[in-house]
């Protein structure tokens, strides 16, 4: 017969891979953002790219580590958001504005990249409306997911003054998020 103690033990022997994963993410998460904080703190704009690089092959080098632990646990959201549109501060909205057309091009945008993921994963596609970075975070802690990957693409004149999406993503979700930059232009998937 087994005690108490003897019944932990063996508990956590029997769950000590799992748990150990479980623990594993925070620790990844706590040395990336050391890594960040130290590419922020790099003064040499050649050596700030270099850490730059070599942060992102450590993340993506640890997403595909365990990738096979999150295609068997996990789930990927694929999420769009609809910005409210321009107009909405003016009383009628200018001709020709046609907001159906607008959604299912963002719709059609959505599911275009769904069809460049591997059969394998299991995707589910969302389309919201509203501020994008309000929408994303939003999404993140109401659908209890463990990371937020955001794109950078830097547009604008005053992206760096006021910030983006993403920079806003990462100021303000609980939720660990990943920030790539503009692998595959966006344009070329965009709806003509």
């Amino acid at each position: 017969m087994l005690d108490l103690g003897e019944r932990v033990v063996e508990g956590v022997q029997q769950r000590s891979p799992p748990l150990v994963l479980r623990g594993l993410p925070e620790t990844d998460r706590v040395v990336l953002e050391a890594f960040v904080a130290g590419i922020e703190a790099c003064t040499d704009p050649q050596a700030r790219a270099t850490l730059s690089t070599v942060c992102d092959l450590y993340a993506l080098a640890t997403i595909e580590q365990d990738k096979g632990w999150f295609l068997e646990h996990g789930r990927l959201t694929l999420l769009a958001v609809v910005p409210p549109p321009i107009w909405t501060r003016m009383a009628i909205p200018p001709p020709g504005y046609d907001h159906r057309a607008i959604v299912a091009g963002w719709a059609k945008l959505l599911h275009r990249a769904a069809d460049c993921l591997p059969d394998d994963v299991s995707v589910t596609t969302q389309l919201a409306h509203g501020r994008p970075a309000e929408a994303i975070v939003s999404h993140a802690v109401e659908g209890c997911h463990d990371l937020v990957v955001v794109g950078c693409e830097g547009r604008g004149l005053l992206h760096g003054a006021i910030g983006g999406v993403s920079r806003k993503v990462c100021r303000r979700c609980p939720v660990p998020v990943l920030v790539v930059r503009d692998a595959i232009p966006v344009a070329s998937l965009a709806v003509r």
